[in-house]
């Protein structure tokens, strides 16, 4: 697989954060389809998606962090970065 799928001008479009971004728009509109079947609202699962990317993203972050902790020390300022 190819790191870089294309470039638009300046900006870069990597395979891998295509790959994450289409399994996320593929989970919602799968999760869509099910809560319509169920009788829940399409925006509760938009809702859903949000937070729950939110929360992966700071999670991951966390998590490096974490498992990096000695690289922090001496500027703990990178850690926000």
């Amino acid at each position: 697989m190819h790191p870089i799928l294309f470039h638009i001008g300046p900006l870069c479009i990597y395979s891998y954060g295509a790959m994450v971004a289409l399994g996320v728009l593929l989970a919602c509109f799968l999760a869509q389809r099910h809560a319509i079947r169920e009788g829940l609202g399409k925006e509760q699962i938009i809702d859903l998606v949000f937070f729950v990317v939110l929360w992966g993203l700071i999670g991951g972050r966390l998590l490096y962090v974490f498992l990096n902790f000695p690289d922090y020390l001496s500027d703990p300022v990178e850690i926000l970065k």
